[in-house]
């Protein structure tokens, strides 16, 4: 938006293009001046293309030349280019031509809007000096020229001038521009024609309408000023007043006769009932007279006479009568539906007595009347007789008032039976001296205890008794620990059982077996020399001692099969922990493996030992002993059983405990005793 009101001729506000190329997309230009020409862009030069899409121009000014565009220089010979598509002109100001003046050899309007512009002269759009333009599928309606004077310039549509070119296209409406209030939409002047001013395209549509009008002394100049006019010669009209512009064979001619030119076609009308019709004819566009279908005019009346009602159907009762209104009933006309009424007399009242009713303790009564059965219009009124009342007889209790309740007595009506209640006041409470517990306190939450009323639930001076508080109890294990992964373990109240203390247990400790791993024991009871004398017997030489690498200190108990030992059959004494298991309680074992386990308050350690031979025990179930083949069997077992002890023993082996002992050692030691024990179970079948 820009202001050159005081420019001189030729200066532009917004754009100026010399030469160039140049395309404009969706712009808007607004109530822009200038005193020149071409308020919003002015395209000059011999080269060059302006494109202009989609752009809106509105209350833009020139006391000049064109308020919007302004293209080409006035030469023969350009080259230039100008495409205007898609945009809208509105409510613009130009002196001589109110939007766009061209005369550029390549201007082309499309799909454009052109309306509410006003010039002093020179139209909406004007082409001169050898341009050309083509306007296609475009609006040009409803714009004003305000000049003092009609001259060549003289028109609010299009104006071609010196020369200029006009091609028609598509579907064009130049309608409705008007000049002094009357439509004024197109005019040239030849200047010398020398070639075709106006030309209807390959794509002129027959649907367009364009307003034609040329100047007085231009007629002698109209022959072959148009091209191709072909079948679209009505589209053409002139109202000039010493005749009119018609086509003929491609031509242009003036001519003053006046000939009919059929306009708008008329249908036939038939009459109805109340409006006459008409018959078929067509109207002059000149003359308005009324025309054939050969465009002859008509001299006879073309009205068709009304025909009149025809009430012949049955009457239909629309409102029935009353006892004093009067009724209606219809027909309808057998054509055109209307309506034919008449009126039905009242049918007067229809009398029925209306008893009379007698008065009670509480309702009046009333004398006897009359009454219409049909509308129900009181004809004689009835009279009220007063109520009687009651009559009463003594109180009786009906509730007991209560400490805040009320009581009521009654009394009943001897006549109607009416009972009437009254209220009796409430005693009001009777308090206990001490209190009474309402909520027993708990380990955390407070109880409460109150005065309580002697006769109802009601309580008073509510007050809090103190919570109990909890009451510790001992560890429980939640988790034992393991040597994986640490355990855990609670206190919890022993009256409300809510958690009070959590502890984490440490991972127990891998302990290991340092010596006595594998180890095997044999009775040496009942045993004869080797000249079949009893030998002596020691019970303190057949001990089993195994020595684990946990504190002495830590010391728990003993596991054999998973059984705790009972500390009367073993001892303990240090050296890391050595428990020495004693004869007695091995005795009560039976022949073969026995997993063996020493607990500490932070860990164990596991291994096995051997029972060889129990003598005791072979005294006692000699029906077990087996033959050959079974203690055969039962040593691939105990070697099954040792091959999987050992791989427990390795397991434990592996912990670093500060004992260094080569454990080649001791399956060296494994592999001898089991040798001894072979060789024990042959001689035992042998003496078998």
């Amino acid at each position: 938006r820009y202001d050159m009101a005081s420019s001189a001729g030729g200066s532009t506000s917004c754009l100026s293009i010399n030469n160039l190329n140049c395309v404009l997309d969706g712009v808007t230009f607004f109530d822009n001046t200038t005193g020149g020409g071409g308020s919003c862009i002015d395209k000059s030069g011999e080269n060059g293309t302006l494109e202009i899409n989609k752009c809106k121009f509105y209350d833009n000014k020139s006391n000049y030349w064109a308020s919007c565009v302004w293209v080409g220089t006035g030469r023969e010979g350009r080259n230039d280019q100008c495409l205007i598509t898609d945009s809208v002109f509105k409510g613009n100001y130009g002196k001589y031509t109110s939007t766009v003046a061209t005369s550029s050899e390549n201007c082309v309007i499309k799909n454009c809007l052109f309306e509410n512009n006003e010039c002093y002269s020179g139209g909406t759009v004007s082409v001169s000096h050898y341009g050309t333009l083509e306007v296609a599928d475009t609006d040009i309606t409803g714009n004003i020229c305000t000049s003092d004077e009609e001259d060549e310039y003289t028109t609010a549509g299009i104006c071609i001038d010196v020369c200029g070119k006009l091609v028609l296209n598509g579907k064009v409406n130049i309608t409705g521009n008007t000049y002094n209030n009357k439509e004024n939409n197109l005019i040239f002047y030849p200047h010398g024609i020398d070639r075709f001013l106006i030309v209807l395209g390959e794509r002129f549509d027959a649907a367009s309408k364009v307003g034609l009008k040329v100047r007085k002394d231009a007629i002698n100049y109209a022959y072959d000023v148009i091209e191709n006019i072909g079948e679209f010669k009505e589209s053409f009209v002139c109202d000039h007043e010493n005749g009119e512009l018609y086509v003929e064979d491609g031509k242009l001619y003036f001519k003053k006769r006046h000939i009919h030119k059929k306009n708008l076609h008329k249908s036939r009308v038939e009459a109805t009932c109340v409006i006459p019709g008409h018959i078929e004819y067509y109207t002059c566009i000149g003359c308005d007279k009324l025309l054939d279908e050969e465009g002859k005019e008509i001299t006879e009346d073309i009205e068709i006479p009304a025909l009149g009602h025809d009430f012949t159907g049955e009457w239909t009762v629309t409102k029935p009568a009353a006892c004093t209104e009067s009724g209606v009933k219809a027909r309808k006309c057998s054509r055109c539906k209307e309506t034919e009424k008449e009126t039905i007399p009242a049918t007067g009242h229809t009398e029925a007595e209306d008893a009379a009713v007698a008065a009670t303790c509480t309702t009046a009564g009333k004398t006897a009347g009359i009454h219409c059965l049909v509308c129900n219009t009181i004809i004689k009124a009835q009279e009220e007789i007063p109520a009687t009342g009651h009559s009463f007889g003594k109180w009786e209790k009906v509730k007991a008032p209560t400490c805040m309740g009320r009581g009521s007595v009654k009394r009943v009506c001897d006549i109607c039976g009416y009972i009437e209640i009254k209220d009796i006041a409430a005693n009001g409470h009777v308090w206990n001296t001490d209190y009474t517990v309402d909520k027993q306190p708990t380990c955390t939450e407070t109880g409460s205890k109150s005065i309580h009323c002697r006769n109802c639930r009601e309580v008073k001076d509510v007050k809090d008794i103190e919570a109990l508080g909890h009451t510790l109890g001992d560890w429980i294990i939640d988790k034992p620990a393991t040597v994986e992964a640490a355990g855990s373990r609670h206190k919890e109240c022993t009256v409300c059982k809510a958690v009070l203390e959590k502890e984490e247990i440490k991972k127990l400790e891998q302990y290991s077996i340092l010596d006595g791993a594998g180890s095997t024991w044999e009775s040496k009871e009942n045993e004869t020399s080797s000249d079949n004398k009893p030998s002596e017997y020691k019970p303190e030489n057949e001990t089993l001692s195994i020595r684990g690498s946990g504190e002495v200190t830590k010391f728990v108990e003993v596991k054999v099969d998973d059984k705790v030992v009972a500390p009367e059959y073993y001892t303990v004494t240090e050296g890391s922990t050595i428990i020495t298991l004693k004869a007695e309680y091995l005795r009560t074992l039976s022949a073969g493996n026995h997993t063996f386990e020493i607990a500490w308050t932070d860990g164990f350690a596991a291994t096995y030992f051997t029972v060889a031979r129990n003598t005791v025990e072979e005294d006692k179930k000699p029906e077990d002993k087996k033959d050959e083949g079974n203690i055969e069997k039962d040593k691939k077992t105990e070697d099954n059983n040792v091959e999987n002890s050992l791989s427990a023993a390795d397991s434990n082996a592996s912990v670093k405990t500060g004992d260094t002992t080569d454990v080649r050692l001791w399956l060296l030691l494994l592999v001898s005793t089991l040798t001894v024990m072979t060789g024990l179970m042959v001689e035992i079948k042998g003496e078998k």
